[in-house]
């Protein structure tokens, strides 16, 4: 096959093969952030609609405890002043802290009052029966041994009549002093109106699911607007319950449901401490079409950049190398062709390598006299660039002994050559660090590649500073035993601070925006 094809061959091959390099490794890298950062997001967002729901509460809570710690409630257990009722429990009183439900107990719990609300007529409706008694049980159920009466309580209840959020407090006087004579019972309805509210609050898409059977697989209800995209398919689906299932309560889970839609779930505990309720809240997946279009924009870009260089770089190829490379193989065929020693090729213009090698050629003889001088004259000078190189350059036995240390030691570590060989670099590393440099120096001793690790290390004043070591080993041609390991090392100490300084100067300043 002529040069010229496998040139070209060649060419198109590594512009195929660094196309897909970087394909698949700004894939790996850049989907993997963007996914990354929209997880991020979405468990922002699901502690957003949980801190709202605890606001939602703390209000509740609020009112019980202004009511339940108040001497005229205080003496309306004893005297039954209806007049404290009707000045005090009124229906303005219902609208404005938004209550659906206010029971009063006595301390033997019985119901000296009670009134159910509607916020939307904004009239008084009638407690169903069996609604108070399931919340009278729920309360009894919460209580600890070591409490009398009802207890405190403040939090979520599902009842079969409703899903509340309740507050409940004793009935003590206004310096919260005496025996209790009683508790007070605030409710709310967690139905649409109010899930709606918390949505309108966060300007999020939120909603709460009743699961059942203590959160078995399949025992989920899932129902509501959201049902169609989160059912995609069956095996989706069940994947799904199976997460939820094992789902922890401080835990928050993130799925996608589509390619535009991703939840956020987590599960809230009743006031028994039962597990009471799903929140999910659904995002849309604006970052991870982001990074899906930066991605396709970026290979794009490469395929074309590609494409012009390579059409340059043969052109070029063509004209400075391969044209010149033909007629010097013609001159050496002549020569050979001839038998003359005395012929040379023809000196071409230029003063690049292939000038060179045709001078090379006629001094071929010259130069066989002359090889040892220059082989010595080479060694010195690869040994000069190895003493005055900036970077320090080491050799180590299979074991990690110095064996050699380039005088760049000192600048670098404050280290004399001399006070580093015969010792083992895991003397100075810093003990974080010592874990990642084991794991290199195992897979550099495992297989024949060049490895580049990033670690501290002591300076001889004491302190740490970050270094960049790129390692491989010298091995036996016959055996492919290790016989030494060449490594080269630099300060990367100041790439690291910048590194810090851009990411702290990333991080974002305030609560991110969405749409």
């Amino acid at each position: 096959m002529q040069l010229r094809k496998k040139t070209l061959l060649i060419i198109g091959a590594a512009l195929i093969g660094l196309i897909v390099v970087l394909y698949a490794t700004a894939s790996t890298i850049l989907l993997h952030d963007f996914n990354n950062l929209e997880a991020q997001y979405v468990r922002q967002d699901v502690a957003r609609a949980l801190d709202a729901l605890d606001d939602d509460l703390s209000n509740l809570d609020t009112s019980a405890q202004d009511y339940a710690e108040w001497d005229d409630t205080y003496s309306f257990v004893d005297t039954r002043n209806q007049e404290f009722v009707k000045s005090n429990f009124v229906n303005s009183t219902f609208v404005y802290l938004r209550l659906n439900l206010l029971v009063l107990l006595d301390s033997d719990g019985k119901t000296i009052f009670s009134k159910g609300f509607d916020l939307k007529s904004k009239t008084e409706i009638p407690i169903p029966a069996s609604l108070q008694q399931h919340l009278t049980e729920a309360l009894i159920e919460s209580q600890t041994s070591s409490e009398e009466g009802y207890p405190a309580k403040t939090g979520v209840v599902t009842l079969p009549e409703a899903t509340l959020l309740i507050a409940s407090k004793p009935i003590v006087n206004s310096n919260a002093q005496g025996p209790p004579r009683g508790t007070l019972i605030l409710a709310r309805y967690l139905d649409n109106t109010e899930i709606g509210l918390l949505s309108e609050l966060t300007h999020l898409s939120v909603d709460f699911r009743l699961p059942s059977l203590d959160f078995k697989v399949g025992a989920t209800n899932y129902s509501g607007q959201g049902a169609k995209v989160l059912a995609r398919s069956r095996q989706d689906l069940d994947n799904l319950k199976l997460k939820i299932s094992n789902l922890k309560s401080v835990e928050i889970l993130i799925e996608p449901l589509s390619d535009s839609v991703v939840a956020g779930y987590a599960l809230i505990r009743d006031i028994r401490g039962k597990l009471a309720l799903l929140l999910r809240v659904e995002v849309d997946r604006v970052i991870s079409r982001q990074g899906q279009a930066t991605l396709e924009l970026f290979t794009f870009s490469i395929l074309a950049v590609g494409l012009i260089f390579s059409a340059i770089a043969l052109l070029l190829l063509e004209n400075l190398v391969l044209a010149r490379l033909a007629d010097l193989s013609t001159s050496v065929s002549n020569i050979a062709a001839n038998g003359d020693p005395d012929l040379r090729v023809q000196i071409m213009p230029g003063g690049d390598e292939l000038a060179s090698l045709a001078d090379t050629i006629n001094q071929m003889l010259e130069a066989l006299g002359n090889s040892q001088v220059e082989r010595k004259e080479s060694e010195y000078r690869y040994r000069l660039i190895a003493e005055n190189s900036t970077d320090m350059i080491t050799r180590h036995d299979p074991k990690g002994v110095f064996i050699y240390v380039s005088p760049a030691s000192h600048a670098l570590l404050g280290y004399e050559p001399s006070e580093l060989i015969g010792r083992l670099p895991n003397d100075y590393f810093h003990p974080d660090d010592l874990e990642t440099v084991a794991k290199a120096h195992s897979k550099v001793l495992a297989l024949p590649v060049t490895y580049t690790v990033s670690y501290r290390i002591r300076h001889k004043d004491g302190k740490y500073i970050w270094f960049e070591t790129t390692s491989r080993t010298i091995r036996d041609p016959e055996t492919g035993s290790v016989q030494e390991i060449i490594g080269v090392s630099r300060d990367i100490s100041v790439r690291k601070q910048t590194e810090q300084e851009l990411r702290e100067s990333d991080r974002p300043a305030g609560p991110p925006f969405y749409l």
